[in-house]
């Protein structure tokens, strides 16, 4: 056997092991020992790598088919966002659940909230729903401002606070 051919002998046992490393990896095993498996002993390790069942506990692969623990997907855009989220951080969209998830989390009734409110680079605080909604008719607040409330995680956008309670 001459040297090139013992060079394509190896270079094919290489990538023959990344086919069973690739299928055992997404049951949750080490790739890199299944590739090895697979580079030395492929016809043994294909099937072997077919046949195992998942490692116990959560894999990555399995994470991203089932959905993270917690996690769900946005309706618009597809991507994976807390389950609690009344806004999509990625396409900003309003996902339609907002009044009741808030209500629960801040432990607060809409008309006792302290709203803070953020435009124009700066944070502008404690404002009650009814003086928010009178600033809005007044345009002191601008369409581009967000509010928080105690309780909530994230900024969102004015208008979600308009669209819920008016």
């Amino acid at each position: 056997m001459e040297n090139t051919d013992l060079v394509i002998l190896l270079i094919f046992a290489t990538l023959l092991g990344l086919i069973p490393a690739a299928i055992a990896s997404k049951k949750g095993y080490s790739f890199g020992l299944w590739w090895l498996f697979g580079a030395a002993l492929f016809i043994v390790a294909l099937p072997v790598a077919i046949l195992i069942k998942p490692e116990q506990g959560a894999s990555p692969q399995s994470n991203l088919h089932q959905g993270k623990q917690g996690m769900k997907k946005c309706p618009f855009c597809a991507e994976s966002i807390k389950h609690e989220a009344a806004v999509c951080r990625y396409c900003g969209r309003d996902l339609g659940q907002w009044p009741d998830w808030v209500t629960s989390r801040t432990g607060v009734s809409p008309s006792n909230w302290k709203v803070f409110l953020h435009y124009g680079n700066e944070k502008h605080g404690r404002f009650s729903l009814d003086t928010v909604r009178q600033m809005r008719i007044d345009a002191v607040v601008p369409d581009n401002a967000f509010f928080w409330v105690n309780g909530l995680s994230n900024w969102l956008p004015i208008s979600e606070l308009e669209k819920s309670f008016t």
